[in-house]
């Protein structure tokens, strides 16, 4: 298992880096087609990977991220599922203005689909 959660580490890692340059396509690329978004607070869901994507696109669209950083993870890793969870902290504004600082945890749960490692569940609790 210890691979594996290098390998979810690196994806992690690839996960933190879309959000600090709001990178579409490197987003895109590491949920599997059936991903869930639960909005955070565990509010409404987003079902397909094509919706998450949309989200995240508006989002990075209309802000400018000034920092996005996390904690390492905790990874519990079995067979083809796994769970991560980890500290978040960002740092954004809208053209013009003011800066939102947040808080919080993601939770995120990874499936291993033909050798790669897939978001499949994710949310974020605020403040967490």
């Amino acid at each position: 298992m210890e691979g594996a959660r290098q390998d979810i580490h690196k994806l992690l890692q690839q996960l933190a880096a879309a959000y600090r340059e709001g990178d579409v396509e490197a987003f895109r690329g590491l949920h599997d087609e059936r991903a869930v978004f639960a909005e955070p607070g565990l509010g409404r869901r987003l079902v397909g990977r094509e919706a998450c994507v949309e989200r995240f696109r508006r989002f990075v669209g209309s802000v400018e991220m000034l920092d996005y950083s996390d904690d390492e993870a905790h990874v519990e890793a079995w067979a083809d599922t796994a769970v991560a969870t980890y500290r978040v902290r960002m740092a954004f504004a809208p053209p013009g203005g003011e800066v939102r600082r947040e808080t919080g945890r993601d939770i995120v749960t990874l499936r291993r689909k033909a050798g790669r490692w897939l978001v499949v569940w994710r949310t974020s609790l605020p403040g967490a």
